[in-house]
């Protein structure tokens, strides 16, 4: 079969009404169906008799090869001109601006000048980094010197260090075709390049193609890479690694890149950009919380006013608005601090429909007025910043507040292992409506970002469903992530937000971790758990609903489209509040008759649902969260295994979990099971135990809601694992035959 090349064919004809192609012999009903769609659009289209010729061309595309391979092991969004990083990103003109030629002439100096490969900027939270970053990535990009950059943050699901030296090499193949042939052959030939350790990854995706390149005389010449907020990537040890693997390569010269990081001064950085073998390649530079920017602050407020007014179709009460008294009290309560500025001017945005710009701006300067001011605001630059979070918060109405309090536990509960919510689930978690949801959250719009994604409402798996049966008969072995994004994104506009909700000395009464709305969040979770399994079946493992109930909607107070997806939804949000319940019971403050009750939930059946969940996503998550350290979750034939590898295990808190077992076994929530026997057991199947190993059998729950959980760990050999399984024989099989034949950590 062949075709006629589409340049060929009369371009401004193919939308013409009347077109006619006669071409001969008329094709088969294959053929046809093979060359319509390069006639898409066209109206009235009759071929009438025709001879085909195959000239077709096969162009690289993101659909196969290796570039699709490193490109779905990437991170999108963490680059510079993502969706997300928008104009309100960068710099306003004439701000920052020694900082960005400083950079810029660091990056892309003169003629015989050899500045130090990295550049580190490091300073406090809010000051503007990411903004100086996103200005710099972008000049870079305009004067055709910029290699690639990636945007870490922790609230945002960018935090995956994993992921950073694949997303950089994307970025690296999507400018330099060369690059790209030669990266794509060497992931086509291993796809497992992707998911092996930050250096190779480092090795094999930048160097080695970079150095093929170099000697064919084909080099890429001095590029700037830009990483921001290394801060808030997710591992502290991973964050020195890159640091490490970067300035390895500056030392070796195995790549013509110079480096540029952006980030908070940890005192775990400012350890390793010290360090004697990292030191000399680094110039340091601080961006400072100052009142010697103030112009620029000034200037920044002024522009972002007038847009704030503009956007409301209002136009400026007098010229110069607003007064230079008044402005010199809200550059004043600034102090230097832009997250300040950009807090004050979303709620200014917030508060100006309803009330008028001059009602607005009286409201928020009367809140700068109660600032601490001077050498305080030097020593804590944030209290400002502070107050002005309280002064939102004290504007929620009353009878909204306890709402707005859950809601924020919620979403601080998982700080290791959920960066953003779903609305949907996050409002059926609450327990509120559709409606009650985006009360709340327009409320908090200065703050909290909701957007909101229409399309995801009806989120699909890549194929057709069959809309009408629940999610666990169809989703074995699929990936669940679109569900879980379904409606959008909920999260917090900035992490100081975050670091606010869980500093009692910051927050005060707002405070997440308050004794008394722990233990209200604790009693919510357990009033939805028990509700939510009551609706299922009491028989078997399976996930059918009870008798009379007619459908997952019933249980869920924002229901969407059909089952397969309510059912979703339903077993979801029962898995995060169980998730809930555990995290809140290693707290000591935690009302002990409350914990008493999570004895009583049924476990069997939150270990079904997680198998579900599970199972969609082929029975395994290796990149998962257990006891707040990255570790691998597996469930086989459903006994669900989980593991703390020896990378990972300096994390493992081993006094903590100690406390949090005495305590579940102090307040009855679990219990020890015939130790001496399963002992036996053990011994006899798995040889002598190693005098090393701490390990313990418990039962969780009662009667037909109880399930087994084991565990076993060892300091010396560095390794955490345990299986949770409704059947003690089934689950020691399984765990023996998994953990001591496959690979797991042996405990013998």
């Amino acid at each position: 079969m062949h075709f006629v090349p589409l340049e060929l064919l009369p371009k401004q004809d193919l939308h013409h009404p009347q077109l006619v192609l006669n071409l001969i012999p008329t094709p088969s009903p294959a053929i046809a169906t093979s060359i319509m769609p390069l006639f898409s659009g066209a109206q009235n289209l009759i071929i009438t008799n025709g001879q085909f010729f195959d000239q077709t061309v096969i162009h690289n595309s993101l659909d196969s090869g290796g570039i699709s391979v490193l490109f779905k092991a990437s991170i999108p969004e963490a680059a510079h001109d993502a969706p997300d990083r928008n104009s309100r990103s960068r710099c306003l003109p004439e701000t920052r601006k020694q900082y960005i030629e400083d950079i810029i002439n660091w990056a892309f100096p003169p003629a015989g000048d050899i500045p130090l490969p990295i550049f580190w900027m490091r300073g406090p939270a809010g000051v503007g980094k990411s903004a100086v970053a996103q200005s710099c990535v972008e000049k870079a990009k305009k004067l055709d010197t910029l290699g690639a950059a990636f945007f870490f943050s922790l609230l945002h699901e960018r935090d995956d260090h994993t992921k950073l030296f694949t997303s950089l090499a994307y970025q690296l193949s999507i400018e330099f075709p060369e690059y790209r042939k030669l990266v794509d052959a060497k992931v086509s030939r291993d796809q497992g390049l992707v998911t092996k350790g930050m250096e190779r990854q480092f090795r094999g995706l930048i160097v080695e193609p970079l150095q093929e390149l170099e000697s064919k005389g084909k080099g890429l010449g001095r590029r700037a890479i830009f990483i921001d907020g290394l801060d808030e990537c997710r591992s502290r040890d991973a964050q020195c690694d890159i640091v490490e693997i970067i300035t390895t390569s500056v030392r070796e010269h195995s790549t013509p890149f110079c480096w540029a990081f952006f980030s908070r001064p940890e005192l775990h950085l400012e350890a390793i950009f010290s360090r004697a073998d990292i030191h000399p390649h680094c110039h340091k530079t601080i961006l400072p919380v100052s009142c010697k920017i103030d112009g620029e602050v000034e200037l920044y407020l002024r522009t972002s006013f007038q847009n704030v007014l503009q956007r409301h179709n209002l136009s400026l009460p007098s010229p110069r608005w607003p007064p230079d008294e008044d402005m010199q009290v809200l550059v004043g309560a600034v102090a230097g601090l832009f997250i300040y500025a950009v807090t004050l001017l979303r709620f200014f945005d917030q508060m100006c429909s309803s009330l008028g710009p001059d009602e607005a701006l009286l409201a928020i300067q009367a809140a700068a007025l109660n600032h601490p001011s001077g050498n305080n605001i030097q020593k804590r630059p944030l209290s400002a910043l502070d107050g002005f979070y309280a002064l939102i918060l004290n504007r929620i109405p009353q009878h909204m507040l306890p709402s707005v309090q859950l809601l924020f536990a919620i979403m601080i509960t998982f700080k290791s292992s959920e960066k953003h919510w779903s609305p949907v689930i996050l409002a059926n978690l609450l327990r509120f409506s559709e409606a009650k949801f985006r009360v709340v959250c327009y409320e908090l719009r200065s703050i909290l970002l909701f957007r909101e994604r229409r399309d995801s409402y009806t989120p699909t798996l890549g194929e057709s469903i069959e809309n009408a049966l629940p999610f666990h008969q169809i989703t074995t072995g699929k990936q669940l992530d679109p569900l879980f994004g379904i409606g959008g994104v909920v999260c917090f506009y900035h992490k100081s937000f975050f670091d606010f909700l869980t500093d009692p000395s910051r927050s005060g009464s707002f405070c997440v971790k308050a004794p008394a709305l722990r233990n209200d969040l604790f009693k919510h979770c357990l009033d939805l758990a028990n509700v939510y399994d009551q609706s299922y079946s009491a028989e078997g493992p399976d996930l059918a609903l009870a008798q009379g109930v007619q459908n997952s909607a019933v249980s869920l107070s924002w229901p969407c489209a059909n089952e397969f997806i309510n059912s979703f939804l339903k077993a979801a949000v029962y898995q995060h509040a169980s998730s809930i319940l555990f995290a809140l019971s290693q707290s000591s403050e935690l009302d002990p008759q409350l914990l008493q009750g999570y004895g009583d939930v049924n476990h069997r059946r939150i270990l079904a649902i997680s198998n579900c969940l599970l199972q969609g996503d082929n029975g395994s998550v290796p990149n998962a969260m257990v006891y707040n350290c990255p570790g691998f979750v597996q469930t086989i034939h459903g006994v669900t295994m989980s593991r703390i590898p020896a990378d990972q295990f300096n994390a493992f808190n081993i006094v903590n979990f100690k406390k949090v077992i005495e305590r579940l076994q102090r307040n009855k929530a679990i219990r020890p099971y015939s130790p001496s026997l399963f002992s036996i057991v053990k011994s006899l199947l798995w040889g002598r135990p190693n005098a090393s190993v701490e390990s313990q059998l418990y039962v969780c729950g009662n009667g037909a809601k109880m399930i087994f959980w084991y565990w076993e760990f060892s300091s010396e050999l560095r390794f955490f694992q345990e299986f949770k399984a409704s059947d003690l024989i089934v689950g020691e099989k399984i765990y023996r035959d998994h953990c001591h034949l496959e690979g797991w950590f042996s405990a013998n």
